[in-house]
């Protein structure tokens, strides 16, 4: 049987694109079709079919006026998986937090392969797994293609991911945009055309009772550490990735001072009496880990088996630990997590008297984000309201004497 498709020679059982001289002309060239790296594989007859179809869509456009291909001479006709892995490889990403390049890699990796079970890092998947996505050129990718695999993404992978996924190829565009061998038109990205249907935030509150638990079961296990991160995450509102990195600095002017070991941001609050003995028996057990485990590190939060920090993936794994022997006493504890104490420090904060922009201050939080919190869990409250509209007449009528 004779294998044929448009413009494509197979040499050997490998694929070429060999587009003709009127093909040329609108800024396609030539290229075998095979993966990226040093000792890829040829396509197959499907990817390679599947790449085909797309490029014969891109040469339409180009004919009609539209010129999706004339993207540079160099990158005319390259793949969108091919723009992934180059974006990877950038100094923008390999920039930036550890945590983001995952997020981007995994992005990456959702529009390039099928979804499947959890792989072992640094396992490829099988050529079959590939998505035509993937395979398509970048200059074939307007908002209907990129709309059709997002809500294919939405239906398979779910609608947070999805999103994720349309994060990471605009960002991808944008960085081919300033590539000298991409040079995408910037203004073709066609994610801002793409219109994907709003996540629902989670907020949820810990109870006193569920944060006992929680903390009771951290010292139950020999794992007080994460009772002391609690804590420091009920008391300061701070996000897990910098309660992790806090550094003790001291005080100044009454204030417990704390710095952030990544950015040396630093966070100075007045100690509410429980965090401050928790902080106080804190010490002096990461005195007696690091002396145990023979290591110097500067972090308030360490890991007790290694004498060094908590990293996100081993915090979350052992907090999960923490978290099922708590609700064996408490089971609503089961349907916390660790980020929840972000919204219960702003819920408790609000309860307690504090406004806003007091909110804002300890936690960091924008002003939306703390409204929308306070307004989910506690609606209108008229006593709150009459005791305010007292003090306001207490202050217009001493104003008047």
């Amino acid at each position: 049987m004779t294998v044929r498709l448009p413009y494509i020679v197979w040499r050997d059982g490998r694929p070429r694109f060999v587009p003709p001289g009127h093909v040329r002309k609108l800024g396609f060239k030539g290229q075998d079709l095979r993966h990226a790296g040093g000792a890829a594989a040829w396509f197959t007859y499907e990817e390679a079919r599947t790449w085909a179809d797309a490029k014969l869509e891109a040469i339409k456009l180009a004919r009609a006026g539209t010129r999706p291909a004339k993207v540079s001479s160099s990158a005319a006709g390259l793949t969108v998986g091919e723009l992934l892995d180059d974006w990877l490889n950038s100094d923008h990403v390999r920039s930036r937090a550890p945590h983001t390049q995952r997020a981007y890699e995994a992005a990456a990796l959702a529009m390039k392969y099928k979804p499947g079970k959890r792989r072992k890092s640094g396992e490829v998947p099988s050529e079959d797994k590939r998505e035509a996505f993937g395979l398509m050129p970048i200059a074939g990718i307007k908002t209907p293609e990129l709309t059709k695999f997002l809500e294919y993404a939405v239906r398979t992978r779910g609608l947070q991911t999805a999103h994720c996924i349309a994060g990471a190829f605009s960002s991808a565009y944008a960085w081919g945009s300033r590539s000298l061998k991409w040079k995408l038109p910037r203004h073709l990205n066609p994610r801002p055309g793409v219109v994907l249907p709003a996540t629902k935030g989670r907020i949820s509150v810990i109870t006193p009772a569920e944060f006992m638990a929680l903390v009771n079961a951290a010292d139950r296990l020999g794992r007080p550490s994460i009772g002391d991160s609690l804590h420091l995450g009920l008391y300061t509102g701070q996000r897990q990735a910098d309660r992790l990195q806090f550094v003790e600095d001291g005080y100044e002017d009454g204030f417990r001072k704390f710095r952030q070991n990544k950015t040396g941001t630093v966070v100075r609050i007045q100690e509410p009496d429980p965090l401050k003995g928790r902080l106080k028996a804190a010490a002096k057990r990461r005195r007696e880990v690091m002396l145990r485990h023979g290591t110097r590190c500067p972090e308030i939060i360490l890991n007790e088996e290694t004498g060094r920090p908590w990293n996100q993936s081993t915090y979350r794994r052992v907090f999960r630990e923490v978290r099922a022997a708590a609700a064996e006493e408490v089971p609503s504890v089961a349907n916390r997590t660790d980020q929840d104490l972000r919204d219960t420090a702003v819920t408790m904060l609000h309860r307690s008297g504090a406004d806003l922009p007091t909110i804002c201050e300890v936690t960091g939080h924008s002003y939306k984000s703390a409204a929308l919190i306070v307004k989910h869990y506690l609606g209108r409250d008229p006593v709150r309201a009459g005791a305010a509209l007292a003090r306001m007449a207490a202050f217009i009528e001493a104003e008047l004497a």
